[in-house]
């Protein structure tokens, strides 16, 4: 009969601990990198509007246009 190698509980919590830390490592690098994407596309866009010399006024325009939906149903009835 061959014995199979027998682990103890604590090999089992260990493993599970990096394993849990692991993959919160992996969601708190991802968030950083959403934010710094957020912060880097405002960034962008500030520069773009000052070189084009838009004010807040051409950017509320921009704004508003930019959220109205699209392709309403019944829209001209």
């Amino acid at each position: 009969m061959i014995r199979h190698q027998l682990k103890s509980q604590w090999y089992y919590i260990f493993w599970g601990a990096m394993a849990i830390a692991v993959v919160g490592g992996q969601v708190y690098v991802g968030s950083g990198y959403r934010t710094l994407s957020k912060e880097l596309r405002a960034f962008s866009q500030a520069v773009y509007d000052q070189q084009m010399g838009w004010g807040p006024r051409q950017q509320a325009i921009e704004k508003a246009a930019n959220s109205r939906p699209l392709n309403k149903p019944f829209e001209f009835e």
